[in-house]
C-alpha cells in the first residue's frame, strides 16, 4: 500500500511539476518577446548574449530607409561595380592573376572596424549598424543582431554581410565579409570556389580549386598579416596542409560556406595537417641521418 501511495505521489509530483514547467516557461517566453528582445541580442562568441538599450523606433525606421536605398541605389551601383570588375579579371587567363586582381580591387577603399575602431559611429544612432566617419554611407551591419528580430537583410533574405552587392557597394567588414565576396566574385569569375569557418578560431577565409585541388587564398591574410607584401604570398595562397602554420592557428573545427552542421572541413584540415607534420618530422629525421 506504501508503494502504491509513493508511485501516485511521483506520478502527481512529475505531472504538476510538467504543468509549472510549461507554465513559467509561457510565461518567460511572453516576457521575452514582448520586452526583451528588442534589447537582447544572440552571438556566436563569448559570453554569447549581448544586452542593448537603445530605441527600438530610430532603428526600424533606420532598416526601413536601408531597404529602400537597397533598391534604389545600392543594387544598381553594386552590379556596374561588379560587373566592370569582372571584365577586368577575365582579361588575364592565368588564375593566380585573376585571383589577385580580385584582391587589390575589393581591398581597395576597404575598411575594417576591428582595426580602426575608432573611426566608426553607429549609423543614425541606430545600434545595430556602425559608419565609417570619413564617408558615413560606408555601413557595417552589426553581426551581434544576425540571429535577433533586427536582423539585417536584403529583400531575398540574405543577411548582409553574406550579401555580395552589399559588401561591393559599402566595402567595410572584417575576415566574414572581405572572404565572402572575394569567393563570389571567384566564382563570378569561372573560379570554383567557397569560404571556411572557423568555429573556434572566428575567422573565415577561401578556398579556391585550381587543376582539381582544393587550395586555400585567404584575404585577410594577405591584408592585415602581410601587408600584400608579394614576398610572403606563398603564406596567403598555398595548400590546405600549410594553413595552420602560414595564416591561423585555430582550425580544426570547421564548416564551408558558413553552414552547419557541415563536418567535412573538420575532418580535411586535421588530416592534411597531420601530413604537413609527418612531412616536417621526416624532413628532420634526414637532416639527421
Amino acid at each position: 500500500m506504501e508503494r502504491e501511495n509513493l508511485i501516485s505521489s511521483i506520478k502527481l509530483g512529475c505531472k504538476y511539476g510538467l504543468i509549472w514547467g510549461f507554465g513559467l516557461g509561457f510565461i518567460f517566453l511572453l516576457i521575452y518577446y514582448l520586452f526583451l528582445f528588442p534589447i537582447i541580442a544572440v552571438s556566436n562568441t563569448c559570453p554569447f548574449v549581448s544586452i542593448f538599450y537603445f530605441n527600438q523606433t530610430q532603428i526600424i525606421s533606420t532598416d526601413n530607409e536601408i531597404d529602400e536605398k537597397y533598391i534604389r541605389e545600392i543594387i544598381p551601383v553594386a552590379k556596374e561595380k561588379i560587373d566592370f570588375e569582372i571584365q577586368r579579371i577575365n582579361d588575364s587567363n592565368n588564375v593566380a592573376d585573376k585571383l589577385d586582381e580580385i584582391f587589390r580591387w575589393e581591398t581597395e577603399d576597404w575598411h575594417n572596424p576591428q582595426w580602426e575602431g575608432n573611426d566608426f559611429n553607429w549609423y543614425n544612432n541606430s545600434q545595430n549598424y556602425i559608419s565609417y566617419k570619413q564617408n558615413p554611407n560606408k555601413l557595417r551591419a552589426i553581426l551581434q543582431f544576425e540571429n535577433s528580430f533586427f536582423r539585417q537583410q536584403n529583400p531575398q533574405g540574405i543577411y548582409y554581410p553574406d550579401d555580395p552587392y552589399w559588401l561591393a557597394y559599402h566595402k567595410v567588414g572584417c575576415c566574414r565579409e572581405i572572404a565572402n565576396l572575394f569567393s563570389y566574385m571567384a566564382q563570378r569569375s569561372g573560379i570554383e570556389s567557397r569560404t571556411v569557418s572557423s568555429i573556434l578560431g572566428q575567422h573565415r577565409w577561401v578556398e579556391v580549386k585550381i587543376e582539381g585541388e582544393w587550395m586555400y587564398y585567404d584575404p585577410w591574410c594577405a591584408y592585415e598579416r602581410y601587408k600584400w607584401n608579394e614576398s610572403y604570398k606563398e603564406r596567403w595562397f598555398n595548400k590546405i596542409e600549410n594553413y595552420r602554420d602560414n595564416c591561423h592557428g585555430f582550425t580544426i573545427l570547421n564548416v564551408y560556406d558558413g553552414v552547419i552542421p557541415n563536418p567535412e572541413p573538420s575532418f580535411t584540415y586535421p588530416f592534411w595537417y597531420g601530413i604537413h607534420d609527418i612531412k616536417q618530422m621526416s624532413s628532420i629525421f634526414q637532416i639527421k641521418s
